[in-house]
């Protein structure tokens, strides 16, 4: 009894809020019947608003006006949500004298195919026509001037659009997912387009950019892979950011000569003087050389450049942007200008194919997530000169084998190495102050720590999953306070039944460290620590000869020398001097604690 009287409460609260949706109906020459209001603050107008039970079916024919209890009233509104929902309506014709089509009037109208041409109407409001699936053609007059937000998008049937000469807005997204639209020319009136106007717009292969265009806002084409050439007329001032993001097909920016912002050096889109370069199109492959004028390579100028193997630049160049290079899944090589000295977020993250990376000499941040999942990664060089290393800066390079850090790097972000499980080099960090959370989990490869006396912060797991780790030296004779574990053992088990490492401290400090939370999971032992790297680097020479390396040792010293790539070419121990015939090639030497390139 309970549930009939809340269903029948229900339907009652229906029933009023749908006689209360509309003012009067009346019935147009077709015998269909029309719900309408009146329009507030003009009594001789109405507006056409939605119906019961969204019933408005098969062909509608709305009347330039209607007369309700002896007052004719003009109809120029299409209301908000008039049409909505009305998988049965196949076409509506609309009167001459119809101005403004509201939010969302005929949303989702999946089934609707003809719409007249309305030569009255000034304004397409939000969504106006969004999910109208079936339709293939709209043609507008000249009297239209606004089309609101995403006014078009997923009519994904729409191949054809005739937009007035006197538009002077698109808003964003207008045509979204418009995926079979081939061409469009803008009107002469647009100064805008807007962000993500076109966005997957996948058919789109002929656009036309009025000179009256001044601005093209972020993501205006983006996804649009049916474009192969654009062109860039006189009056664009201003192109933000993405505008052409996974334009995949893009071979070639034509720009006109009148233009005093931008230019194209062979289909490179470039700002005027030719020293910032801001896209490359993306179906240009093969080798690159970076044009002898570029000093900047800009914001995701390459980005998924899929067909690029390797780039090449000059020392021209100073800055390569964030994002400038990700995604660059052929990407096997790269030749940075040695004048470098900012690097971006993300610059060449995901480029899975790059196989070494040597950081110029006047870098001295590397930026987060720089080569965040670049697992073919197998060599990095970088200079004494870093001091910081970004968060996830060398996050899930997996193959990576040889890295020497620098001896200057003061700070480690967040998940800087995590994940490098084929790192084996010793980590060395004499003047280490912050080590993020994180930061060598998984490289289960490296055997031996140094941690300076300077490091004032260690974050949570740090030292996690660092299976082959045997040493750390803790040069700091008093144990700074931890606010989580570094290095995981569960109820005194070691984890995975792994021995934890044994840490060396200063002659003095045992005590004070067995005691200290978080540090006395480590095997704690008192021990001077001995710079082996400023000894051998004292004690050992390594210099190109005639056709091969020669190493000069005092002490007895194990020698690897690799392939620019990471692959071991020569393994020799000996001590005294040795001479090494190699061909001609860069190559990696790794005696003992110095890793050093040699062109023979």
């Amino acid at each position: 009894m309970m549930r009939k009287i809340f269903i029948t409460g229900l339907l009652s609260i229906y029933a009023i809020l749908q006689v209360s949706a509309y003012d009067f109906y009346e019935t147009n020459k077709d015998g269909v019947r029309i719900y309408y209001d009146f329009q507030a603050g003009n009594f001789n107008r109405v507006i056409v608003v939605e119906s019961p039970l969204y019933s408005y079916e098969g062909v509608i024919n709305i009347p330039d006006s209607v007369t309700y209890e002896g007052v004719r009233y003009g109809v120029e509104t299409i209301g908000a949500y008039a049409f909505s929902f009305c998988n049965r309506l196949t076409e509506v014709t609309f009167p001459p004298n119809l101005k403004t089509i509201r939010e969302f009037a005929f949303y989702r109208c999946a089934n609707l195919q003809s719409i007249n041409s309305p030569v009255g109407v000034t304004t397409i409001r939000n969504r106006a026509f969004s999910e109208c699936g079936a339709v293939k053609e709209f043609s507008f007059s000249d009297n239209l001037t606004t089309i609101g937000t995403n006014a078009f998008e997923y009519c994904k049937s729409l191949e054809s659009i005739t937009l007035g000469d006197h538009v002077t807005e698109i808003d964003r997204q207008a045509f979204v997912s418009c995926e079979s639209l081939k061409s469009i020319t803008l009107p002469e009136a647009l100064t805008a387009i807007s962000e993500q106007t076109f966005f997957y717009c996948s058919s789109l292969s002929d656009v036309i950019i009025p000179n009256s265009v001044k601005i093209i806002r972020d993501g205006a084409f983006m996804a649009c892979v049916g474009l192969t050439s654009i062109t860039i007329p006189d009056g664009v001032e201003s192109i933000g950011k993405d505008v052409f993001y996974w334009c995949s097909g893009l071979k070639e920016f034509i720009v006109s000569d009148n233009n005093k912002y931008f230019t194209a050096i062979d289909g490179i889109l470039t700002n005027k003087e030719k020293t910032v370069l801001i896209q490359f199109p993306k179906a240009n492959s093969s080798d690159i050389t970076i044009p002898e004028s570029i000093k900047v390579i800009g914001e995701r100028a390459f980005v998924e450049c899929n067909n690029v193997n390797s780039v090449s630049m000059s020392d021209n160049v100073t800055t390569i942007a964030p994002w400038a290079f990700a995604d660059c899944e052929n990407l096997s090589k790269i030749t940075l200008g040695s004048k470098i000295d900012s690097l971006g977020v993300n610059a060449f993250r995901n480029c899975k194919k790059l196989e070494s990376f040597d950081f110029p000499e006047n870098i001295s941040h590397i930026a987060d997530s720089i080569l965040y999942g670049c697992n073919g990664l197998k060599s990095v060089m970088m200079t004494d000169k870093v001091i910081t290393i970004g968060v996830s800066a060398f996050r899930d390079c997996y193959a990576l084998q040889n890295m020497a850090l620098g001896k200057n790097i003061i700070s480690i972000g967040e998940f800087a190495f995590s994940s490098c499980i084929q790192w084996n080099n010793d980590i060395i960090l004499d003047k280490i102050v912050s080590i993020g959370e994180s930061a060598f989990v998984y490289c289960s490869n490296v055997k031996e720590i140094v941690l300076g006396a300077t490091l004032k912060e260690v974050g949570e797991m740090a030292f996690v999953d660092m299976h082959g780790l045997k040493v750390i030296y803790n040069l700091n004779p008093t144990p700074i306070v931890l606010d989580y574990g570094i290095y995981l053992i569960w109820n005194n088990v070691p984890y995975y039944n792994i021995p934890p490492p044994t840490m060396y401290v200063p002659v003095g400090s045992g005590n004070a460290y067995k005691s200290a939370s978080g540090w006395n999971v480590f095997v704690i032992e008192e021990k001077t620590y001995v710079d082996n790297e400023t000894l051998n680097r004292e004690t050992i020479t390594i210099t190109p000869a005639n056709g091969g390396i020669t190493i000069n040792s005092a002490t007895p010293v194990q020698a690897f020398i690799y392939s620019i790539t990471g692959q071991l070419v020569v393994q020799k121990s000996f001590t005294g001097s040795v001479y090494i015939p190699l061909p001609p090639g860069l190559y990696i030497v790794k005696t003992n604690d110095i890793t050093k390139k040699v062109m023979t």
